[in-house]
């Protein structure tokens, strides 16, 4: 029971049945630096639609998002919906550029951080046309 952890979300099992998602990212995009904050344990990634011309939720890693932040904010009890998300970062050695390292488990959303505040929406200009995609704060 695998699953790839090169390129984005990588899912095992499907709609409610989600068992886990695997996040990667390169840690490479200036313009989109998904970074894990050392001190509060938070990683901030920018979602899928890095380009223009695609709807916000056109691309599969932002629909997982909206879905999983909105059973998180829709349910009584909202862990018991939400799958844990494990987190690679691209991390190249001397035998393998294709090397992964595990920066380590979400748990999306958190006590201190709204509805309005985990996962939101951003515009970007990429050669004169404007876009949006979404930036996600687990804990």
């Amino acid at each position: 029971m695998g699953t790839g952890n090169q390129g984005g979300f990588r899912i095992r099992g499907s709609g409610r049945d989600k068992r886990f998602v695997v996040l990667y990212t390169s840690g490479e995009n200036n313009d989109w630096p998904d970074h894990l904050n050392l001190g509060t344990g938070a990683f901030v990634y920018f979602g899928d639609n890095k380009t223009s011309g695609n709807d916000l939720h056109a691309k599969k890693g932002n629909k997982i998002l909206r879905a999983t932040f909105a059973s998180l904010h829709a349910s009584s009890s909202p862990r018991e919906n939400i799958c844990p998300f494990f987190i690679f970062k691209k991390n190249p050695t001397q035998n393998s550029a294709r090397s992964v390292k595990f920066l380590g488990l979400a748990a999306p959303g958190s006590l201190g951080i709204t509805s309005i505040s985990d996962l939101v929406a951003i515009w970007k200009t990429t050669e004169s046309e404007r876009f949006q995609s979404d930036i996600y704060y687990p804990q």
